[in-house]
């Protein structure tokens, strides 16, 4: 799905330039706690971030990664009054973030419809992909295409490196690839064992090599992107 920075009109990009804060993030700073009233709006120029949420048992688990130039927390700016925050967010890597206050980003969006636009269609895309992980549960996917799914859309348009490998652009323990793509850390740390035996993978600690994309696209097949389902409207 295309970034919500990059499908932005020029002049309106640098409209919020303007207006926002520009700061930079270390890895695992917080951009924003669970049911925090704070009502900023951060645009994410650079690097990664994780969604949290909080489980039954007070813990918390990974449910969202945020990309470079995406929007993150708009939606108390989009209904018009501070919402409790349903996530935490954190930086995954080293990061640049332009913050713009809410009630800012919300007059913001009055003068550009096209800007609205493009904020609900990165909402829906992200229900979309939600409802695609609960949709490969529910059809009992294997556990090898459910990982798949998921390491998939982070690395095929990643640049291979001298080697010919291509590598996660955000570092993922076992268990976070387990909660994003519905499986325990035993059952991810299975499917990497067996698809290091196959040469699929090269693995380190928080790092994943792959040798071979063919082989994951055609895993994937089944997860239709959000722009996919998007131009099939747009050309009927």
């Amino acid at each position: 799905m295309t970034a919500f920075l990059d499908a932005l009109p020029l002049a309106a990009r640098r409209e919020l330039f303007d207006v926002g804060r520009l700061t930079n993030v270390i890895v695992g700073e917080t951009l924003f706690r669970y049911d925090d009233l704070n009502n900023q709006v951060y645009l994410l120029l650079d690097g990664w971030a994780k969604g949290w949420a909080y489980t039954d048992y007070g813990g918390h688990a990974l449910v969202r990664l945020y990309r470079p130039r995406e929007l993150i927390g708009a939606e108390p700016a989009l209904i018009g009054y501070r919402l409790a925050r349903q996530e935490r967010v954190t930086s995954a890597t080293m990061a640049r973030v332009l913050a713009v206050a809410g009630s800012w980003f919300a007059e913001f969006l009055r003068h550009h419809p096209d800007a609205s636009g493009l904020v609900n269609r990165s909402l829906i895309g992200r229900l979309h992909e939600a409802d695609q992980r609960l949709a490969a549960v529910a059809v009992s996917h294997s556990a090898s295409q459910r990982l798949a799914q998921v390491i998939y859309p982070l690395i095929k348009d990643a640049h291979p490196d001298r080697e010919g490998l291509v590598a996660l652009p955000v570092p993922l323990t076992q268990e976070e690839l387990g909660w994003l793509a519905g499986l325990s850390r035993v059952s991810v740390t299975r499917v990497l064992r067996q698809w290091r035996q196959q040469g699929r993978v090269l693995t380190g600690y928080r790092d994943l090599r792959f040798p071979v994309l063919e082989w994951f696209e055609a895993s994937g097949t089944f997860a239709r992107s959000f722009d996919d389902c998007i131009t099939d409207v747009d050309t009927v």
